[in-house]
């Protein structure tokens, strides 16, 4: 059996050149213009937004991570994903 961290897991899935539809996270729709996207979505097929899309990638962790968590996250976008950018929010402070 092999360990790998849950949020090694969420940046490798959001970097993935393969873009599948992530499982653990949703796009919640804001504004007018997304309101009309979901609502023709019933009607005609209509891409979500992948988080991946975006250059800045930004994760809110509930509690607090260590530093070794958040460099292998950089390390993971700085590989499968250059020229992007990962942030880190947390609710706790750094351990």
């Amino acid at each position: 059996a092999s360990y790998k961290p849950l949020l090694k897991q969420v940046v490798e899935e959001v970097c993935s050149a393969e873009r599948p539809d992530p499982l653990d996270i949703e796009h919640l729709s804001a504004g007018l213009t997304d309101l009309l996207k979901t609502g023709f979505s019933m009607f005609m097929k209509v891409n979500r937004p992948h988080p991946g899309d975006h250059p800045l990638l930004i994760i809110f962790v509930l509690g607090g991570v260590t530093v070794s968590e958040v460099k292998m996250m950089k390390d993971v976008v700085a590989t499968r994903k250059p020229g992007s950018q990962v942030r880190t929010a947390l609710s706790h402070r750094l351990t």
